[in-house]
């Protein structure tokens, strides 16, 4: 058996794994708020709650809010879409969320399908040393990584100017490389505290 095709199974294989273990505990890892916020369900989730959007851009970063029509209450993320060539296709979504009252806690990266679920997600930022970590699941959205995220790593993303992301596709040399801007990610964030009642911002 060729070398691409062992690749093909193993990460056949691995989505298959990925998605039986994270299905029962999804609930638990992905916010409802992110789930609505999908591309393949937003429209007719948002109706279907009776919520309202509301958008404000920083920079680079925009600051979502859905906002319950019955209650007024809000639930929101910071986040970036990456484009790439003449028809700006989506190569990348990043995105932090907060519990309400509660400083920001975790972040999802979601890559195109197709990708080596094997080889993991590199990130650093700036010149910082690169960390490989692994996909959770995929979805029609896209292949996700979800990571609980500490002071220290918020404090890195305020004071850099990119943050490297690289994932291989099929194949040993297609790696992607993509550069997510930080401009404006302090003041998204500072809007997205004062949004949740965050008490003592990051």
């Amino acid at each position: 058996m060729s070398k691409r095709k062992i690749y093909s199974c193993l990460s056949i294989a691995a989505i298959a794994f990925a998605t039986i273990i994270m299905t029962a505990t999804e609930s638990h890892s992905i916010s409802f708020f992110d789930k609505l916020l999908s591309k393949e369900n937003e429209t007719s989730e948002v109706k279907k709650q009776n919520v309202k959007e509301e958008m404000t851009k920083y920079d680079n970063w925009n600051l979502s809010c859905l906002k319950s029509v019955k209650t007024g209450q809000k639930q929101c993320r910071i986040f970036q879409q990456v484009t790439s060539g003449k028809n700006k296709n989506t190569v990348l979504g990043v995105s932090f969320i907060a519990a309400r009252g509660k400083t920001v806690s975790a972040m999802r990266v979601i890559a195109p399908l197709g990708v080596n679920l094997i080889s993991r997600l590199g990130m650093n930022i700036d010149n910082s040393k690169a960390v490989k970590i692994p996909f959770q699941l995929c979805r029609p959205v896209g292949c996700i990584v979800l990571v609980n995220i500490q002071d220290v790593f918020i404090k890195k993303l305020k004071s850099g100017n990119i943050m490297h992301i690289t994932y291989q596709g099929m194949g040993a040399k297609n790696v992607q490389k993509i550069d997510v801007p930080l401009k404006g990610f302090s003041k998204a964030l500072e809007a997205l505290e004062k949004e949740h009642g965050i008490k003592n911002p990051s």
